[in-house]
């Protein structure tokens, strides 16, 4: 009787070692098909600071091509320069340019600080489909890169760090 107890003990103990190794190798193969397939990561110096300019990483899902407003994303510019922003508006619209506002549609948003020199003091931005209006906080957005197109967008941002 004793001994059939210590065989059932190891058995288990078996059982377990190869199930756990097993859910270890899916969870492996699972991750990279995904980053592979869904996911990228980007690493991307800040343009503001001189000198060491600090790193972002951002975990940026790649497999959507259908943004909105408000949807966080990267762009590229001139295939160098990565910048962080937010869609503001997505074509066919027309955008009003003022000194302190945009206009899109019924919908007025008023800005900070005046548009750069690059707009005239009262232009129109015509978005054309696969267009995107979008801002960012380092200044390297649509203000003085005019429209992005959605070749130019590399993903929505899942999370930074």
């Amino acid at each position: 009787m004793y001994y059939k107890t210590e065989v059932l003990k190891s058995r288990k103990k078996e059982n377990l070692l190869v199930f756990f190794l097993i859910s270890i190798l899916i969870s492996i193969c699972f991750t990279f098909i995904i980053t592979t397939f869904f996911l990228k990561i980007y690493k991307v110096k800040s343009y503001i600071h001189q000198g060491n300019a600090p790193t972002t990483y951002y975990l940026v899902n790649i497999f959507t091509e259908d943004y909105k407003e408000n949807d966080p994303v990267l762009a590229k510019v001139n295939n160098k320069i990565i910048t962080k922003g937010k869609i503001l508006a997505k074509g066919p619209v027309n955008i009003q340019l003022h000194n302190d506002e945009i206009i899109i549609g019924n919908k007025i948003i008023f800005i900070k600080n005046p548009l750069p020199i690059i707009f005239d003091k009262n232009s129109t931005l015509v978005l054309n489909k696969d267009e995107y209006f979008i801002l960012s906080e380092n200044h390297i957005d649509s203000f003085y890169y005019g429209k992005f197109h959605k070749n130019q967008i590399l993903g929505k941002i899942i999370y930074e760090f």
